[in-house]
């Protein structure tokens, strides 16, 4: 079969008219496989940031939660129980949720201690006696918040 020109002229027209109209959809279906492309990589930022994020909350409220313990223990103790009662029971409470069974019951006796009934005849304050138990917490506590941090990196 020959093709003489007006044959080779409606085929190129038709070639065209075909091009013209697959051009755009292949041109959509590409710019769409690539947006869901960067929209996924996008999503996979958000939740390593929402993750750090919530990391660095995390340690945030862990080392404020060991901080409040000692501040309004050490004021209680200080004061010998006329305030920073409240606050110290509440992080007495949160800070046994982060800490060791053997240094759970440091505390709790620091705080049978404090709270405790005065004996009359007791040679040592009760609050002396906190204050000296106290003194040792405080680095078990600043080990055990230390080891707590590192573990949540």
């Amino acid at each position: 079969m020959k093709l003489d020109a007006s044959g080779l002229a409606a085929l190129m027209m038709s070639s065209i008219a075909i091009g013209s109209i697959l051009s755009p959809m292949a041109q959509s279906w590409i710019s769409n496989y690539y947006k869901s492309k960067n929209k996924e990589q996008d999503n996979k930022l958000i939740v390593q940031k929402l993750e750090l994020t919530n990391k660095s909350a995390k340690r945030t409220h862990i080392r404020s939660t060991f901080e409040g313990y000692v501040k309004y223990t050490g004021e209680v103790i200080a004061t010998e129980g006329h305030s920073g009662t409240s606050e110290q029971g509440r992080y007495f409470g949160e800070i046994l949720l982060y800490l060791p069974s053997n240094v759970n019951v440091d505390v709790i006796h620091l705080q049978q201690i404090i709270y405790g009934e005065r004996d009359p005849d007791a040679v040592v304050d009760r609050f002396q006696q906190a204050r000296i138990h106290f003194g040792g917490l405080t680095q078990s506590l600043k080990e055990e918040l230390d080891q707590l941090l590192k573990e949540k990196e």
